[in-house]
């Protein structure tokens, strides 16, 4: 029963079955690159670490700055709003992303799962905004407002969730010859110790 046992295990290494770990972006480097009115670069950032809380922050105007927050498997988006905005009277708790145009965030990799892609997104928080005004590729994102300035008030967040799945590379023929070797060389040893006096 102990050879038996033993076998498998030699099997399950030689496949490379693994459990996969869970899946999260804590522990990703990312890039991000604002632009404010009149597309104004605000202050990109590289290889920035995501972790727990606040990852960075963009300042739109001098009343306006956006807290931005990755978690596991989203970003969310935090307004700071102080002072009166030019032309409002919306009081004091309100913030408005008049002045934040587009946010791109880029080489989104899944600690855990190297094979991770991005294959849509869902939106929540936020006016005149939704998943049409957010583009993505495998490992980006980019929200853009096209349709207007999204709006949010008092204590709104614009919340967007990526939608992912595996792109699993397809074994190459000398990885099957591997495993065919590994096999039989599992296979040989078995009966070089059973007939073993």
């Amino acid at each position: 029963m102990c050879k038996l046992k033993t076998l498998i295990l030699g099997v399950v290494v030689v496949l490379g079955i693994v459990v996969p770990a869970q899946a999260s972006l804590i522990g990703d480097r990312i890039d991000y690159e604002g632009f404010g009115v009149e597309f104004r670069n605000l202050s990109p950032g590289s290889d920035i670490l995501v972790g727990p809380g606040i990852d960075f922050t963009l300042t739109a105007s001098p009343q306006e700055q956006y807290n931005v927050d990755i978690d596991e498997s989203g970003i969310t988006i935090i307004p700071v709003y102080t002072g009166n905005l030019v032309g409002t009277n919306w009081g004091s708790n309100v913030a408005t992303g008049a002045h934040l145009r587009s946010l791109r965030i880029s080489s989104l990799d899944w600690v855990g799962n190297p094979f991770g892609v991005i294959t849509g997104v869902t939106v929540s928080g936020g006016r005149n905004f939704g998943p049409e005004d957010v583009t993505f590729s495998n490992h980006a994102i980019e929200t853009s407002a096209a349709r207007g300035a999204f709006e949010l008030f008092g204590d709104e967040v614009l919340r967007i969730d990526l939608i992912t799945s595996d792109m699993t590379p397809v074994p190459t023929p000398s990885a099957f010859l591997l495993m065919g070797t590994g096999l039989f060389g599992l296979i040989g040893y078995r009966k070089y110790t059973k007939n073993k006096p």
